[in-house]
């Protein structure tokens, strides 16, 4: 299941006992993500009920988020956009 899972780790740079840049090492994978412990941000975002990500898009975390975001579903909009081919007039009315 090694190419369906992708592991996010939350509140990244809060120290621990074991460091987050020890994780990858540990569980023997690549491509972990991290995202920043931002609590002010979030709680501030959640108390008001937008999404930090659209409030406070230039923040270290709707960045980090973002860009999680977006390197998870590259693949599947390229897919969507390259099925999306009209082939005639009658398929316009199909949809």
């Amino acid at each position: 299941l090694g190419d369906k899972i992708t592991i996010i780790g939350n509140r990244g740079d809060m120290e621990g006992i074991v460091k987050f840049k020890d994780v990858p090492g540990i569980l023997e994978v690549e491509g972990i993500h991290f995202i920043s412990n931002d609590f002010n941000t979030v709680s501030k975002s959640f108390n008001i009920g937008v999404p930090f990500v659209t409030n406070k898009p230039r923040e270290k975390i709707s960045i980090e988020v973002s860009s999680i975001a977006a390197e998870l579903y590259k693949d599947r909009f390229s897919v969507k956009r390259r099925r999306k081919k009209r082939r005639g007039l009658l398929d316009f009315f199909k949809r």
